[in-house]
């Protein structure tokens, strides 16, 4: 539903609601990964009984987007994920000078958070699966 959703907006050519469904998809996008890590290391847990940096692959992917001390923390000293939040926030914050019409990006908001709930419906589901 999520990936559908995407595939509209970007093919809709509106960019103030590709710029506010994005900004819906990044603003969340820490405790999402968060969220993520929890789940990967559980099934780690109980596959291989490895998790967090036992998991080098995984761990790296994590300290990358979460970690504001990584090496790819290179804007302002945000990690990945806050520099995406922050970036596209500019955008908004400053509609005018970028042309953003804000009701057009709220509504491309609103529609990417149905996704967007029914995503986190579904990894909250099955991050409740894995600890029982």
């Amino acid at each position: 539903m999520l990936i559908t959703l995407h595939q509209v907006m970007v093919g809709s050519h509106m960019p103030s609601s590709i710029a506010g469904s994005y900004y819906a998809t990044e603003a969340v996008a820490i405790a999402e990964t968060e969220l993520l890590r929890d789940i990967t290391d559980r099934y780690g847990d109980l596959t291989i009984e490895a998790s967090g940096n036992a998991l080098k692959n995984l761990d790296y992917y994590y300290r990358f987007h979460l970690d504001d001390d990584h090496d790819a923390a290179s804007v302002e000293g945000l990690s990945v994920e806050a520099a995406h939040i922050e970036g596209l926030a500019r955008f908004i914050r400053k509609s005018e000078t970028f042309h953003i019409n804000l009701p057009q990006a709220l509504d491309g908001f609103l529609q990417i958070m149905e996704g967007m709930t029914h995503w986190w419906t579904q990894l909250a589901i099955r991050s409740r699966e894995m600890i029982e």
